[in-house]
């Protein structure tokens, strides 16, 4: 038998946790996971476009290494030392619940609010590299396998804005082939355009760029996604109860029911209460116009619909934020 003792206890450090324990973080360790350790850092960039920040966010795939980099035009993260003698941008991307995003000083409507995002890609790479400027001050911070290998300061003349670049770890995803694809990169950053109006994605690899920019919201979504409609008009809505908003657009002529849930500029792939709240409330008024009680799944049959919802405080079912479970938006819905 075994020995179970003192001795078999261990204590892990938050990134000895992630490198060894990813799933625990981001949901697995396979492609997916590779995608959405990407995803994070686009939330971080499209939080600040949220905030009002930037109006350009630049992807560029590097195919032949398997790195990507991210850059955006906002205010730069904090960098410098605090009172505690802490270096600022070293801490949010090596520990956890470190961020600015725990004050509604900073960030109203935010995607990220656990501080644990940045880190996990950080300490979850071959190598990662993030660069902030701020006012004519460039910090870069140096990593490998997520110790810190250099950090410096400087003077330059480039824009404000924080730039990331990182491999991801095929030690930490070992669970099948983790090369990004570009088509795929393609078509969620498309997608995530259209939850911002106005600005501009830019993606690139060493043979082509792609840029997305939508004109007209989540309707360009339903449009671009439904090419025979049974009817001329997207049909749209918006609520608000003075904290949070959700808004929507539907047509029917889809294959069969497809729903896309956004909070915050972050996909929810498993929905949650926008979708329970569209769904009943779309059932109750179509049966109210027409004077009978169809079952719901009958009325949405070919329904395509987009929930945008804009929330204060999120509250997710986990850290890959795949399901919003917050009550006001099915009442909003």
């Amino acid at each position: 038998m075994n020995d179970y003792n003192i001795d078999s206890i261990k204590s892990l450090s938050f990134r000895e946790g992630v490198r060894t324990r990813i799933q625990m973080y981001l949901g697995s360790d396979d492609i997916e996971r590779a995608y959405q350790a990407l995803k994070e850092i686009i939330n971080n960039s499209t939080d600040e476009a949220l905030a009002g920040y930037g109006k350009k966010i630049e992807i560029k795939l590097n195919e032949k290494e398997n790195s990507i980099s991210v850059r955006d035009y906002g205010r730069g993260v904090p960098f410098g030392k605090r009172e505690d003698g802490e270096n600022v941008l070293v801490s949010i991307y090596t520990k956890s619940h470190t961020g600015g995003k725990f004050s509604h000083d900073a960030y109203k409507n935010a995607s990220g609010l656990n501080g644990i995002g940045g880190s996990c890609v950080c300490l979850s790479s071959t190598k990662f590299e993030v660069s902030s400027v701020r006012s004519g001050t460039k910090a870069t911070a140096c990593f490998n396998e997520g110790n810190l290998e250099s950090y410096k300061e400087s003077k330059t003349k480039e824009k404000d804005g924080t730039y990331i670049w990182f491999i991801p770890d095929p030690k930490v995803f070992s669970n099948g082939a983790i090369q990004y694809e570009y088509s795929r990169i393609c078509q969620d950053i498309q997608d995530i355009s259209y939850l911002y109006p106005g600005i501009e994605f830019i993606v690139s690899n060493d043979k082509e760029t792609h840029k997305y920019c939508a004109t007209n919201g989540i309707e360009d979504f339903v449009l671009n996604n439904i090419k025979k409609p049974l009817h001329k008009h997207i049909i749209t809505g918006s609520a608000s109860d003075g904290t949070d908003s959700v808004e929507i657009a539907f047509q029917w002529g889809a294959r069969y029911e497809t729903a896309f849930i956004f909070v915050n500029g972050l996909r929810c792939p498993e929905g949650g209460t926008p979708i329970t709240g569209a769904r009943s409330a779309l059932t109750k008024t179509f049966n109210s116009l027409a004077g009978t009680s169809f079952e719901g799944e009958y009325i949405r049959k070919n329904l395509f619909y987009v929930v945008n919802c804009k929330v204060e405080n999120p509250s997710f079912a986990n850290q890959t934020k795949s399901k919003i479970n917050n009550t006001s938006l099915r009442t909003l819905t």
